[in-house]
């Protein structure tokens, strides 16, 4: 049986991400000789930019365009606890 694909949903903004309490981004060079990370403050950004926005950034130490951005989800006030289950939950 074939899988359904639901459509994607809206796209994440910085305000929904400081509800959680995450105030930086991780943004990461997807050059293989370059693998440059850094963490991004997004304080003077508005509650409703998006996270894809960021998505046009260049590496700052080799000034590739292939740059991958992520929640920096070490920031969030609320963790799962650490025995909680990885993966699919029981049926």
């Amino acid at each position: 049986m074939a899988r359904v694909r639901q459509p994607p949903g809206p796209a994440m903004t910085l305000g929904s991400l400081r509800q959680l309490g995450i105030r930086g981004l991780i943004v990461s060079c997807r050059d293989p000789n370059c693998r440059h990370e850094t963490t991004l403050g997004v304080d003077d950004y508005a509650d409703e930019t998006e996270l894809p926005s960021f998505a046009s950034m260049v590496c700052s130490k080799c000034g590739g365009d292939r740059v991958d951005v992520r929640p920096n989800w070490n920031e969030m006030k609320i963790k799962p606890p650490r025995d909680a289950p990885a993966g699919k939950g029981k049926r």
